[in-house]
């Protein structure tokens, strides 16, 4: 909400949607674009898969916001901080593969340009903090990189990517960019990939080529048809890196604030951000955060606080404190009143298929459809996760089915990369199943990732136990692409009961 000199904020609504005993609110008053620092922090830590573009984004902004992070509790401590980068640099080495690349879930994936690029970025940014990085690794990854810019043709948005990469770690002459921004370069097809060439030009002092290659980045939108798969990406991202980009490298205060207003207009805009999107994010907060903005003056709850410039952040973590809570703007510029609520909701979320659909169904070992809700204590279970994708876009979706709390996994070799699960295995009654990129298997939940495109069917399956007697809530499966959330489905919450 923006509040004009002189407007007091309503009573704010909302936080009766959430169990009060769980209920926190953050809230940021600010002149300039504020995206919340505390809450994209912890919600990048808390995010439980680990995939190599996962554990880059959950630990690039803590090399430049730890400190920050250390203002919001104990869990970001600078030995935690240290320990969580020192431990994404090691699972981010553990996916590299043979030739020096990196793949997405572990070292015998195929390799993916512009993953390699951003992991090499993240570790070479990893290095300039005085964290440790293996040298034969590193030197292995630039390798591939530098053979990539320089044997690949076209406008390759990786290609852009591993340019500015090369550029800032010295392993790239600048007649040989000069020669990649004069042909392909100029042929890019988003925002961040324009950025990327004029962020490499800026770098080896080719700053009016890096000018025009910046304004070029500006004007560019993502192609409304085109995924962009694998540069993870969206118009947010792309505005984001390209903010944290231009202050790195052509720093200029009013392009960033600029940039910094059309990211404010597409984050009020968003129901869901992938990790990509929060990680660049943060580091576009960063770089507004040196950028001049106005002096404000508000009172909260009757305490005025100002005239200041840098914002102000708070937490409550009482409803009826957030529900009570009065904020003025006592200042003569307008202020961004922004607040976060987040706990556990009052009611059950309702089955939603956005982009896809997905059911479960539960058999016996011999293919006999059963009602888990009736289960018996040792008996096991198939269970099937089934569904449709109803986009005609290419998705890395990510299937999540949460256990009920008296079952265990039995075992998880179900999956379409298991030879003849479905087709000459023990259960024949399942239908084909999918190809899985990684699969898991943890105490409370089955992991399946898949890759998709167009409309198609899906399905992947596990063994499931019936362990401890007693009633329990049975989670609804669910699904979602990892680099576009918006595109989601939820089956139903129920409940069942294991008896002796």
């Amino acid at each position: 909400v923006k509040l004009q000199p002189g407007e007091t904020a309503g009573k704010l609504s909302g936080y009766d949607a959430f169990l009060a005993s769980t209920l926190r609110g953050t809230f940021t008053l600010a002149t300039r674009p504020e995206f919340d620092v505390p809450e994209l922090l912890d919600a990048l830590d808390r995010y439980p898969y680990g995939c190599t573009e996962q554990t880059v984004s959950r630990a690039l902004p803590l090399l430049y916001l730890g400190d920050v992070a250390a203002e919001y509790g104990e869990d970001f401590d600078s030995l935690s901080l240290h320990l969580r980068v020192d431990q994404a640099i090691a699972r981010v080495m553990a996916h590299q593969t043979y030739d020096g690349s990196f793949a997405i879930w572990n070292s015998a994936g195929e390799a993916r340009p512009w993953l390699t690029a951003y992991a090499v970025d993240f570790l070479t940014r990893a290095q300039e903090k005085d964290f440790d990085v293996s040298p034969a690794g590193y030197a292995h990854a630039v390798k591939w990189l530098k053979d990539y810019a320089v044997n690949e043709r076209g406008a390759d948005y990786a290609r852009a990517y591993a340019y500015y990469v090369l550029a800032r770690i010295g392993e790239m002459r600048a007649s040989d960019l000069r020669y990649y921004a004069e042909n392909d370069g100029v042929k890019q097809r988003t925002r961040l990939a324009y950025g990327h060439v004029a962020a490499a030009l800026a770098i080896l002092g080719e700053k009016k080529m890096a000018e025009e290659f910046f304004v070029k980045a500006i004007k560019a939108r993502r192609p409304i048809h085109w995924n962009g798969i694998y540069d993870y990406g969206s118009d947010m991202r792309d505005a984001s890196a390209l903010a944290a980009l231009v202050s790195e490298t052509l720093p200029d205060a009013n392009r960033v604030l600029e940039l910094a207003e059309t990211i404010e207009e597409y984050r009020f805009n968003r129901r869901y951000m992938s990790t990509q999107e929060q990680a660049w994010l943060l580091l576009a907060t960063n770089a507004i955060a040196t950028a001049p903005g106005a002096e404000m003056t508000v009172e909260v709850d009757g305490e005025t606080w100002g005239p200041r410039a840098d914002a102000a952040r708070w937490t409550l973590e009482s409803a009826a404190r957030i529900g009570d809570m009065s904020v003025a703007n006592k200042g003569s510029a307008p202020v961004r009143f922004i607040q976060s609520l987040r706990g556990v909701p009052s009611e059950a979320l309702p089955a939603e298929a956005k982009g896809f659909e997905i059911a479960r169904t539960y058999f016996d070992v011999d293919g006999k459809i059963v009602d888990p809700a009736e289960a018996k204590q040792h008996d096991l279970m198939v269970v099937l996760i089934e569904g449709q994708v109803t986009t005609d876009a290419e998705h890395e979706a990510l299937i999540v089915d949460m256990l009920p709390a008296g079952f265990e996994i039995e075992n998880a070799a179900l999956g379409g990369n298991s030879r003849g699960a479905g087709e000459a295995g023990q259960f024949r009654f399942l239908p084909p199943l999918t190809f899985t990129q990684y699969e898991d298997t943890r105490d409370d939940r089955y992991v399946a990732a898949i890759n998709t495109r167009g409309k198609q069917g899906f399905a992947v399956a596990y063994l499931v136990r019936a362990v401890t007697p007693g009633t329990y809530v049975h989670p609804a499966p669910f699904i979602e692409d990892m680099y576009h959330p918006d595109y989601f489905a939820r089956g139903v919450l129920s409940e069942i009961t294991v008896t002796k």
